[in-house]
């Protein structure tokens, strides 16, 4: 009886004893537990931070007493762009240089009892202008805008006093926007200059009626005029009709082009303005659309061109021109009031000067 007695109260013992260290690690789990997730908690009021140049922000350290830090040391990547400084023991300065970006590398030597342990943080800076550089700035453009556009009035300038003569049909004549195009514009914004439109809706390059190119350039046109430039329309009306495109002759000579094709045509027209008036000619083309057979007529062009030496306005390449902004076209081929006064005209104002210098 006594023997079982001690060896009961020997397992009740060994069982409280286990009891108890369990708890004891149990409690010194959740101490160290404690502690890590407390050091992992610090950290900085903001992990980016913009500033403008000659501007300061303050940064602080969070979830960290300030008799717990030890030291802080705060350095920029690039001090071109932001300079860092530490502001008591909790908080540094960073201030703007220079556009630009940088990492501010921050370093805690943080107590721990008798230990020190260190902690590193990092801070993204982004530098802006400040508003009085952006003014500024906002100036200088106004000011080199304002000069480029009395610059490009000074060039265009040639073209006061010109007769242009404009052949081509519902794009040169205005369909989408009552009457008014680019010829429109040009000749209002120089004074003496005369844009006359031979112009007719639904009529081609090919000549196959009276109303073609031309027919209407031979009958219509005064043989006598002093023209000084003749802008010549590449017709979507030749694609939309399929056209036969042809092929650029080897000859010169007026006689030998066959005028029932679209390059034979141009050729032709090419050759009586030359004959006629002995003025600069200018080609243009629409600015790209869905239509293949009109982009191997672009295509035809380029060959055209440089067998005559002539100027091209070539829309159909130009990527001001596609796609087009909101207003710009009535429609796929047509312009607006707006597409002529806002694109149209300045880029024919422009190239048409240029050329007429060479």
């Amino acid at each position: 009886m006594e023997r079982l007695l001690k060896r009961t109260l020997k397992v009740s013992l060994k069982k409280s004893l286990k009891k108890g260290m369990a708890v004891v690690l149990a409690a010194t789990m959740t101490l160290s537990v404690g502690t890590v997730a407390n050091a992992k908690t610090v950290k900085l009021s903001k992990k980016s931070v913009t500033v403008a140049v000659g501007e300061t922000k303050t940064i602080i350290v969070k979830n960290l007493n300030a008799k717990k830090i030890k030291s802080i040391k705060a350095v920029s990547d690039n001090k071109k762009v932001a300079k860092v400084k530490k502001n008591g023991k909790t908080k540094i300065k960073v201030s703007g240089v220079k556009e630009g970006t940088a990492k501010v590398k921050v370093t805690l030597k943080i107590k721990k009892g008798k230990k020190v342990q260190n902690k590193k943080l990092i801070l993204k800076v982004t530098v802006t202008k400040n508003s009085k550089n952006a003014n500024k700035e906002a100036n200088k453009k106004v000011e080199e805008t304002t000069k480029e556009e009395e610059t490009t009035m000074a060039d265009t300038s040639i073209l006061n006093g010109k007769t242009i003569v404009w052949l081509g049909s519902s794009v040169t004549r205005g369909y989408g926007s009552n009457g008014y195009t680019m010829a429109d514009g040009i000749a209002a914004k120089h004074s003496g200059t005369v844009c006359e439109k031979y112009a007719v809706d639904g009529t081609t390059l090919v000549n196959e009626s009276s109303t073609s190119y031309v027919a209407r350039m031979m009958n219509e046109i005064d043989t006598n005029k002093k023209i000084d430039i003749f802008v010549l329309q590449l017709s979507t009306n030749d694609a939309t009709n399929k056209k036969t495109i042809g092929e650029v002759s080897t000859s010169t000579d007026i006689k030998d082009f066959d005028d029932k094709t679209v390059v034979g045509a141009m050729e032709t027209i090419i050759a009586y303005v030359k004959n006629t008036w002995n003025c600069p000619i200018v080609i243009y083309t629409s600015p790209k659309y869905a239509n293949t057979h009109y982009e191997q007529m672009v295509q035809k062009t380029y060959d055209v061109v440089k067998k005559w030496n002539i100027g091209l306005i070539d829309l159909w390449t130009d990527p001001d021109m596609t796609p087009a902004k909101s207003g710009y076209m009535k429609d796929a081929i047509h312009p607006t009031r707006l597409g002529y006064d806002n694109l149209w005209t300045p880029k024919f104002e422009a190239y048409l000067a240029e050329y007429l210098k060479k």
